[in-house]
């Protein structure tokens, strides 16, 4: 289903990890996961739009736009800007890599572990 896919992956919070949801198979998981007490209004926009694309009513990037905007709304969503650099040059950096859409490597992973980047309660789990 890769013409299923966001054009940009929206990343967000859930359960103290930051999860990317790269379109909508993730996007449906994330909603179907959504807890009852919360499925207002803008959820079922939401949901809408996403089952919508999916059957083709309605353009992609119309629904990647409406997740994204929920997404913010329910304080969910998570910038990568967020995401703390760790190495020297630009190249190094998990910013980079998420942008570029590689996944982290071994020291990227030993970083963000380690503490040395944010304190041990705060820590990035991806």
């Amino acid at each position: 289903m890769a013409d299923m896919l966001f054009d940009s992956p929206v990343f967000v919070v859930r359960g103290g990890c930051v999860q990317e949801v790269a379109g909508l198979d993730d996007a449906f998981a994330l909603l179907d996961d959504w807890p009852e007490d919360r499925q207002d209004m803008v959820f079922e926009v939401v949901y809408k739009a996403c089952r919508d694309a999916y059957v083709g009513l309605l353009p992609l990037s119309v629904s990647e736009q409406t997740f994204r905007q929920f997404s913010k709304r329910v304080g969910i969503l998570y910038r990568v800007e967020e995401i703390p650099s760790l190495g020297t040059s630009g190249s190094d950096c998990l910013q980079d890599r998420l942008r570029a859409n590689r996944p982290p490597d071994a020291q990227d992973w030993r970083m963000l572990n380690s503490g040395s980047l944010v304190g041990n309660e705060n820590r990035v789990r991806l």
